[in-house]
């Protein structure tokens, strides 16, 4: 009977290295991949300059098009005054 009860033991103990070896492996990598992600996050003051720089393309690009509106109005205007 002592050796049946020993033997549980020693498979009990062996299932439960066996599973403190997995959680580990597995919280090792959880571990690398959240390191990673904190390398790469992007931080407050870099989305605020991405979005003044943003903001700064729009200024120009409303710049461009209320530029060629005139343009386009302009030259209707002189083509309906040739008529």
């Amino acid at each position: 009977m002592n050796d049946l009860l020993e033997t549980w033991k020693t498979i009990a103990l062996y299932l439960l290295g066996g599973l403190v070896t997995i959680l580990s492996f597995i919280g090792r990598g959880a571990l690398k991949r959240l390191e990673w992600l904190e390398q790469n996050a992007a931080t407050k003051a870099d989305v605020a300059q991405r979005h003044r720089e943003n903001l700064e393309r729009l200024d120009r690009i409303e710049t461009g098009i209320t530029g060629t509106h005139t343009r386009i109005d302009d030259l209707y205007r002189d083509l309906l005054e040739k008529d």
